[in-house]
C-alpha cells in the first residue's frame, strides 16, 4: 500500500505552501479551499497580475458565472517564475465580500458632478491599488476642473520586510501593486503624509481605495464635500457625501507596474457586480456630465495610447499575457 501524506510531525507550513497543488502530477494533493466548488471543466480562464503586492506576479483568474473560484499560477519566468505565494493565491475572496458596497443611487453622478463644477479647490488622492489607465484619467478629469488641485498618492502598506527564498523567489513588503505605476500616470503627485498636509485648503475632496482590507483613511472636515470612489465599506463611506462603487481589479482590465517597473497588461475576467465600475470609467462619465457631452465607454488601449500621445513614457511598452495554452472542448456541457 502507498500513501500521499505529510511527513510525520512536519506538516507544510510557510507562505509558498499552496505551490504543492499545482506540482503534483496525479492530482493527489487538493486544495481544500477549493473542494468540491466547481467542476473544473466549466471554468473560465483569465490571465492577470496579482492585485496584492508589488510583485507583479503573474497568475490565472479561474471562474465561472461570474464568481471568482481559484487563482494559480502563470508561468514569467522574468517575473515569478512557477510560483505564487499563498497571499496572492487565496487573497482574491474580498471580491465577493459581503460587506463591498456595490449599489448606488440614480442620481449619485450628477450630484458628484455637480459638487465638482462648484468647487473652488479640489484635492484628489488616488489609491495605488487601481490601474495605470485609471490613475490618469482621473488625474485628468480633476486637472480639467482646477489645474492647481491637490493631487497625491494614497497610503502604501508596508508589512514587515522582503523576504527571499533560497530560490532567490521574493514576498515582497510592499502591499501594493501599482504605487509606481500610479505615480508615471499622475506625474507630479504628492505622497499621502505630504497630501495630507495640504488639503485642508480644498472644499471638495476625491479619495479613491480599492484596498482589500482597512486602510489608513484620511481625515476630511465636515466643512469639506467628499466623493468617494470605493469598494468595501470603511469608515469614510458614512461620512461621504458622494459614494460611487468601484471595480475590483478582476471586474476590468488595466496595466500595474510593479517593482522593479515592470508594466504588465492584465484581462477582465468577470462583469462588474452590481452598480460598480472601473475608476476609470467613472471619471470618464463624470467629465461628460461637466462637458455636456456624450460618454463613451472605458477601453484601457485607447488611454494607454492618449497616455502615450501625453508623453508618458512606456506606456506603449505594456507586457501582454502569455498564451495559457487551454484546449476548450467542442462537447456540449451541462451542470448536474
Amino acid at each position: 500500500k502507498e500513501e500521499i501524506d505529510v511527513f510525520p510531525g512536519m506538516g507544510i507550513n510557510n507562505e509558498l505552501s499552496g505551490n504543492v497543488i499545482d506540482l503534483c502530477p496525479v492530482g493527489a494533493l487538493l486544495d481544500k479551499d477549493f473542494m468540491f466548488q466547481q467542476r473544473v471543466w466549466l471554468l473560465k480562464t483569465t490571465p492577470s497580475i496579482d492585485p496584492l503586492t508589488s510583485s507583479g506576479d503573474n497568475i490565472n483568474i479561474e471562474h465561472n458565472n461570474n464568481k471568482v473560484y481559484r487563482v494559480k499560477p502563470r508561468t514569467n519566468l522574468d517575473v515569478n517564475e512557477y510560483w505564487i505565494t499563498d497571499e496572492v493565491r487565496y487573497g482574491w475572496k474580498f471580491i465577493h465580500d459581503e460587506f463591498r458596497v456595490v449599489a448606488s443611487d440614480d442620481d449619485t453622478e450628477l450630484l458628484a458632478a455637480d459638487f465638482l463644477q462648484k468647487a473652488t479647490r479640489l484635492a484628489l488622492l488616488v489609491s495605488p491599488m487601481i490601474t495605470c489607465e485609471d490613475a490618469w484619467l482621473l488625474g485628468q478629469l480633476i486637472r480639467s476642473i482646477d489645474a492647481n488641485a491637490i493631487i497625491g498618492i494614497g497610503p502604501i502598506p508596508i508589512v514587515g520586510e522582503d523576504k527571499t527564498f533560497p530560490s532567490g523567489f521574493t514576498i515582497r513588503s510592499e502591499k501594493a501593486p501599482n504605487a509606481r505605476g500610479v505615480r508615471r500616470a499622475l506625474g507630479d503627485a504628492l505622497t499621502y503624509d505630504e497630501w495630507k498636509t495640504k488639503i485642508a485648503s480644498a472644499d471638495t475632496v476625491v479619495v479613491t481605495g480599492n484596498y482589500p482590507e482597512e486602510w489608513d483613511t484620511p481625515t476630511i472636515t465636515d466643512e469639506q464635500k467628499l466623493i468617494l470612489i470605493d469598494t468595501l465599506q470603511n469608515e469614510l463611506t458614512v461620512r461621504a457625501d458622494v459614494f460611487l462603487p468601484a471595480a475590483t481589479w478582476a471586474e476590468k482590465a488595466g496595466t500595474f507596474e510593479n517593482y522593479s517597473n515592470k508594466l504588465q497588461l492584465f484581462e477582465q475576467a468577470l462583469q462588474p457586480i452590481g452598480d460598480a465600475q472601473a475608476e476609470g470609467q467613472i471619471a470618464m462619465k463624470l467629465q461628460a456630465l461637466i462637458d455636456d457631452m456624450e460618454t463613451t465607454t472605458f477601453n484601457p488601449a485607447t488611454v494607454r495610447l492618449r497616455m502615450a500621445d501625453a508623453g508618458i513614457l512606456g506606456m506603449l511598452e505594456v507586457e501582454l499575457p502569455m498564451n495559457t495554452n487551454r484546449v476548450d472542448t467542442d462537447m456540449p456541457l451541462s451542470e448536474l
